[in-house]
């Protein structure tokens, strides 16, 4: 995405345009426009974004689906798209409009560029279709085509330019190479930067999930202490009879050791089977889902298959030698 450092300002002409096309590595090339926009239906108020797109957004945005329930615009409001998956939790009064073929009255928000004052447009809008794109794009984004958008704000600019590369360009190194070619009064990010801050809560909420997955092993490791203390008072007559053979207390020990290690290593391959089980039948049939429309992702990593595994296997060592700690005193007192 590139956009003016100023938020503010706006691309006027289209000479930017012109130099990014001439670029051999660029596959297309979208203007857009956003605008903060406020609806008031039935004591209800809606803050979203209303976004003008061209008609080679399309090609820069793959996954960018739009459904026409109208074939003709309405010439005395702005025509818009609303989000497939979120109109009946999301927008009644636009389910309203559909129903009714009645505009709705939106105020748009637009930012002075000289000053920090804003006003608000009021416009009417009427909804000619739906898209889809994803379940955080369709919550948070209304569309409208560029041109209306410009024409309802009498001013024929646009604020970012969204581009798409060939796949086997460099990300990181065109960024550069655009960096150097328009110069340091464009901004210029990309999508995984844009989406730095969701990925930095992810990561929260893994490492958060790998506390709650140790105090869950520190849990079921009682366990495993249990049955290695039952086994031990189970078999202390055979222990006996061994020590009194010539076995050592060490030797006596390792077998309730290397025994406590075949039950954790047991445990955690039977647990990583279900697991694999699991994780390819979420992503076959989209069993569970999120709000009952989204599937929950799933994705099993070696990176966190060693992580998990290490942690199985370091818990279950250290409760399987505390756990021999009675052993000497228990043969003792079988005397």
């Amino acid at each position: 995405m590139i956009s003016y450092s100023n938020e503010k300002d706006f691309f006027i002409d289209d000479n930017v345009i012109k130099i990014i096309k001439s670029i051999r590595e660029i596959r297309a090339v979208s203007k857009t426009m956003e605008k903060k926009v406020f609806f008031h239906y039935n004591n209800h108020e809606y803050f979203l974004f209303l976004k003008g797109v061209d008609i080679e957004y399309g090609k820069v945005m793959r996954k960018f689906r739009k459904i026409n329930l109208k074939k003709n615009n309405r010439f005395d409001s702005l025509n818009i798209y609303v989000g497939w998956s979120y109109v009946r939790p999301y927008f009644p009064m636009l389910s309203h409009v559909i129903n009714m073929n009645i505009p709705l009255q939106m105020f748009i928000i637009d930012s002075n560029k000289n000053t920090s004052s804003s006003f608000f447009m009021k416009k009417k809008v009427s909804v000619r279709g739906f898209f889809h794109f994803s379940p955080k794009m369709d919550r948070k984004y209304l569309f409208c085509d560029l041109h209306d958008l410009q024409d309802t704000m009498k001013k024929k600019v646009f604020h970012t330019l969204e581009i798409k590369i060939h796949k086997n360009v460099n990300m990181y190194k065109m960024k550069h190479f655009l960096v150097k070619k328009l110069g340091s009064k464009f901004n210029i990010i990309t999508r995984v930067e844009r989406e730095n801050i969701f990925y930095k809560v992810m990561n929260t909420e893994k490492i958060f999930i790998y506390f709650l997955f140790i105090l869950m092993t520190l849990i079921t490791g009682f366990n495993l202490f249990s049955a290695i203390c039952i086994l031990q008072l189970d078999k202390i007559k055979e222990l006996f009879a061994l020590w009194s053979m010539g076995f050592s207390l060490y030797r006596i020990k390792m077998i309730f050791f290397y025994m406590g290690l075949m039950i954790t290593a047991f445990g955690c391959l039977s647990g990583f089977f279900v697991s694999y089980i699991l994780s390819f039948i979420q992503e076959k049939y989209k069993i569970f889902k999120i709000a009952k429309k989204i599937p929950f992702p799933v994705k099993i990593t070696l990176k966190d298959s060693y992580m998990v595994i290490c942690i199985i296997l370091i818990i279950g060592s250290i409760i399987s030698f505390y756990s021999l700690r009675k052993i000497s005193n228990m043969i003792f007192y079988s005397k």
